[in-house]
């Protein structure tokens, strides 16, 4: 615990409640029982306000300046003068309360980022994704440089793009895995019997928003493939539509209809206890068509002893060892994807062994507590570097932890080179020919 009661400013870009702001309520739990203050800048009054207020917390609402795509000059300006804004109210508020470290929450936040950068306090980044665009890598990997003294990134999928954008960056970087709560254990036939499945079919859960990359589609071309084989299993697709895109749940329902799956693929609406969904499963499904960023499904499933079959790439190929605790195919291939199910429907007890593995590294690697205990580690190495005599950026930890061969403190595996090779393969496709 620091000495002196210290103070953290959070710079977050919605004021929304979803799955991907749990861990952010919990990190504001954890940051006050270790005698941190914390104050979170949101951009609206919502549901996230309520839930981060508590002890040593509480909520400012202010702009934080995130970038959005533009339409012509006109809209280009009126981005510009919010990111300026943001800048200002984010260097006033800085002054005021005179934070011991301010951390950005997402690479799109760069008006708050700047006004970090200008009030002098230590600045963290915390990145959980790439751009789609590789081109617009580099802009980023600029910005992390210039005004962050670290840069957190949730995977080395994630880190590895803007270090080899901008090598100077590798002694800033540093690579925390993200985690998930213990669940309350259930056992597969609960969880079958409270959601009114068949306690004796095969049966495969996709959880995920429906959108164009997420990969329902993509299981129901699978599925099909599958029916010979597999002609009893049961798939079950959890999520919501976004407003304005509803028509990607009527393209998706046109897809199951033409293949043929009506009875064997299911569509739900997302809940949440997701827990249930989990424990019912035989097999937890990842499909998506990009890099996922958060990879946070495959943990969840691993908490409740749940084989996953991912795309190997982003954070999935971290998370999912291939043919340990779940298998990895070639993204956006169908056949591969039914070959790695039908693999695991067609053995249960292997399915079941994997589970029982993921479950372990899961308690491992990827809990709650070892998530937040190395954020505050990276804190209080911020402010020792800010309140001492050494340089500010002098963090071999974290220099070393990217610069080696192997991470100095984490499994060999999601390695990040000194000198990345070229990639000619994916993660999961040299963890396959292994």
């Amino acid at each position: 615990m620091p000495d002196a009661k210290k103070r953290i400013l959070f710079l977050h870009p919605s004021a929304e409640l979803t799955g991907d702001s749990r861990p952010l309520v919990e990190l504001a739990q954890k940051l006050g029982s270790e005698g941190w203050e914390s104050i979170f800048v949101l951009p609206r009054q919502g549901p996230l306000a309520a839930a981060l207020e508590g002890p040593g917390a509480r909520v400012e609402i202010g702009p934080v300046g995130v970038l959005r795509r533009t339409r012509g000059l006109r809209d280009l300006a009126r981005l510009g003068v919010e990111i300026a804004r943001a800048a200002v109210f984010t260097w006033r508020l800085a002054r005021r309360l005179r934070p011991d470290v301010v951390q950005t929450n997402g690479r799109r936040v760069v008006g708050g980022a700047l006004g970090a950068k200008l009030s002098g306090a230590p600045h963290v980044w915390h990145v959980l994704d790439t751009p789609e665009r590789p081109s617009r890598i580099p802009a980023f990997a600029r910005l992390f440089d210039a005004l962050a003294d670290r840069v957190v990134c949730n995977y080395y999928a994630t880190a590895r793009p803007f270090v080899d954008a901008r090598p100077r960056l590798r002694a800033r970087a540093q690579v925390v895995w993200e985690g998930t709560a213990a669940p309350m254990p259930m056992s597969r036939e609960k969880a079958r019997c409270e959601l009114g499945l068949d306690p004796h079919k095969p049966c495969v859960v996709l959880v995920g928003d429906v959108e164009g990359w997420k990969g329902q589609e993509l299981l129901v071309r699978a599925a099909r493939l599958m029916r010979p084989s597999h002609p009893d299993a049961h798939y079950i697709l959890v999520g919501e539509t976004r407003p304005g895109e509803e028509h990607l749940a009527r393209e998706l329902k046109a897809a199951i209809r033409e293949a043929g799956l009506g009875d064997a693929v299911e569509l739900r609406p997302l809940r949440r206890d997701l827990s249930t969904l989990y424990a019912a499963a035989d097999v937890v499904v990842v499909p998506h068509g990009l890099p996922e960023p958060l990879g946070q499904g495959t943990i969840d499933a691993a908490a409740l002893a749940r084989p996953v079959v991912a795309a190997a790439d982003g954070g999935s190929a971290e998370t999912v060892l291939y043919g340990e605790t779940g298998l990895l195919f070639d993204p956006g291939d169908p056949a591969d994807l039914a070959e790695a199910l039908g693999r695991l429907l067609g053995n249960l007890d292997e399915a079941r062994r994997m589970g029982r593995a993921a479950r372990l590294r899961q308690l491992e690697d990827f809990t709650l507590q070892r998530y937040y205990a190395r954020l505050e580690a990276v804190y209080r190495e911020l402010v020792e570097d800010a309140t001492s005599t050494r340089p500010r950026l002098a963090i071999p930890a974290a220099a070393r932890q990217l610069a080696e061969l192997t991470p100095a403190d984490e499994p060999t595996r999601g390695v990040l080179p000194s000198a990345a090779p070229p990639v000619e393969a994916s993660d999961g496709e040299r963890a396959k020919r292994a």
